[in-house]
Formats: structure tokens, C-alpha cells, sequence
């Protein structure tokens, strides 16, 4: 039996060599992002009811290279950018695939409806960050969780009120997740979540924060993971415990092309203004 994975976009590559490839750059001594778009094409098979890839075939779409922009996560220690190893904070995610096949490989429906609710609480998340939605807060954390940021771990009124207070001056912002692993063990689960977030950064912008204004405005466009614990309580998941590591950077001139000529309520809004509203309606309680 065949099984294909045909993403309807190319997954992309990022790697950071220090030193361009012969014959690539004449500057050989600067660093440089290396992008690579493919495709994986697959072919699996089920050996004592787990499937596992026997065969993989990767077409190369793209590949860029340009010089290396990273803002301010050029002073991000190393340790808050993720690791490789048991020293990565995603470490109890996969914990538990280096056991023998358990239960978990049946692929129950209840395992299937967790992954799913956990799957929804990480993407509303997003939702609520890009349309400034704080009070979706109750419905993707628990009242007692806490969220890591770089080397600060705040409670959640401290993270609405940075989230007010980083995003709110921004003209733009755009959270798109990717891959995701979930581990369900009981009422506990850790989820790995990739993440790319591009931030339009205006002026007035409060300068010194990480995406503070400058002299003129420029795109922040940032990769990195969500690393959640979540619990079950009252038959509810929500996240109790969140990490996010930004694991790059890029800091561009604003050229919006023809885009600047949509008028803005087809480019989106905050808040009830937005075409979303009757998505999230019902977590607002609002008929």
C-alpha cells in the first residue's frame, strides 16, 4: 500500500553555514542563511501495526542564500535558541517514542480527538496574538500556567500585558505553524510546534524592545518552536506550561508591492472588525 506526502507548499530548509560554498559568494569569510525548498515523497509501510517510512524520495524545488539580518536575536544566548539532544527543551515530547510500540500506535479515536484539541488550542493561540483577541487568553491557557519568552517567565496577566504592549504597536503581524508533534500521556501531553512570524514594524514603534522601531520601517520575519506542556482538567485541554525558543531572524526594508494599494479590510483587522469573527464567536461566547 502506498502512502504519498505531497505538501501543497514546499517544507523549507533553513541552515546557517559560517562560510559560503566554493564558488558561491566572493565574500567567503561572512555568514549566510541557506533557504531550500523540496518535497518528500514517501512510501510507508505497517510492520506490526506501526507505520514507518520504507522508502523516501526528495525533489529539490528552490534554494536561496542571502547574508545573514538577525536584529536583535544576535544577542539571544545560544540556550534560548534550542539545543540539539536531551539538552532541547522538546526533550519529553519524544520521550516516549523510544519506548516499544505502546497503545499510542493503534491510533484510538480518543488519541486522535486529543491531538486534534491540542492541535486547536496551539492555532488559536495564533489567532489571538495576530488579531489581538486577549480575551481568547481563558480559552488557550490555563489560569496558573506560565509562558517563557527568551530568559523571562511570565504569568498570564503579565502576558497579555506584553503582548498589549510588543505587538500592539505593530502595523502587522502574521503567525503560520508547521510542523507539529503531540505526546498524550493521560491527562498530560507536550506538544513541539514550528512556528514563522512576520512582523511589520513601523516607526513609532517603542525603540529597544525585540521588534523596537526605527529610523524606517522594516519586515521582522522570525522561525522558532512552542514547546507545550498541556493538561486535561475538566475535560478541557489548555496549556499549562509554554517555552518558545526563536531559532532565527530576519530584518528586511517594507516592500509591500502592489499589496499596498488593498485597502485595508481586505488585508485584515483586529478584533470583531475581522472576517474571522464568526469562527471564534462561540469561544466569546457570542451568538
Amino acid at each position: 500500500m502506498w502512502l504519498t506526502a505531497r505538501p501543497t507548499s514546499p517544507p523549507s530548509i533553513a541552515c546557517r553555514p559560517t562560510r559560503p560554498l566554493a564558488g558561491r559568494s566572493a565574500e567567503p569569510a561572512k555568514a549566510y542563511d541557506a533557504v531550500f525548498g523540496a518535497r518528500y515523497i514517501d512510501r510507508f509501510e505497517r510492520r506490526d501495526g506501526v507505520w514507518r517510512i520504507a522508502v523516501r524520495r526528495s525533489a529539490a524545488e528552490y534554494r536561496h542564500y542571502r547574508p545573514v539580518n538577525e536584529g536583535e536575536l544576535a544577542n539571544v544566548p545560544d540556550r534560548l535558541r534550542g539545543q540539539w539532544g536531551d539538552d532541547d527543551v522538546s526533550a519529553p515530547v519524544v520521550a516516549g517514542w523510544r519506548e516499544a510500540p505502546k497503545a499510542r500506535d493503534a491510533q484510538t479515536l480518543d488519541l486522535l480527538a486529543a491531538r486534534a484539541e491540542i492541535a486547536d488550542v496551539v492555532n488559536r493561540f495564533c489567532h489571538m496574538v495576530d488579531r489581538h483577541r486577549w480575551e481568547l487568553m481563558d480559552s488557550v491557557f490555563h489560569d496558573d500556567a506560565t509562558s517563557r519568552f527568551l530568559d523571562s517567565v511570565r504569568s498570564m496577566d503579565e502576558v497579555r500585558a506584553s503582548g498589549r504592549a510588543m505587538l500592539g504597536p505593530l502595523t502587522g503581524t502574521h503567525h503560520q505553524t508547521g510542523n507539529m508533534l503531540i505526546r498524550v500521556d493521560g491527562d498530560t501531553a507536550w506538544a513541539e510546534t514550528y512556528v514563522t512570524a512576520f512582523h511589520a514594524v513601523p516607526t513609532t514603534a517603542p525603540p529597544g524592545t525585540f521588534w523596537g522601531g526605527r529610523d524606517e520601517p522594516y519586515e521582522g520575519v522570525a522561525g522558532g518552536r512552542y514547546v507545550d506542556r498541556l493538561e486535561r482538567r475538566d475535560g478541557r485541554w489548555k496549556i499549562a506550561e509554554r517555552q518558545t525558543l526563536v531559532e532565527w531572524r530576519h530584518d528586511q526594508p517594507v516592500r509591500d508591492g502592489a499589496l499596498s494599494q488593498t485597502p485595508p479590510q481586505f488585508r485584515g483587522q483586529r478584533g470583531d472588525a475581522d472576517v474571522s469573527r464568526p469562527v471564534v464567536a462561540a469561544l466569546l461566547d457570542r451568538k
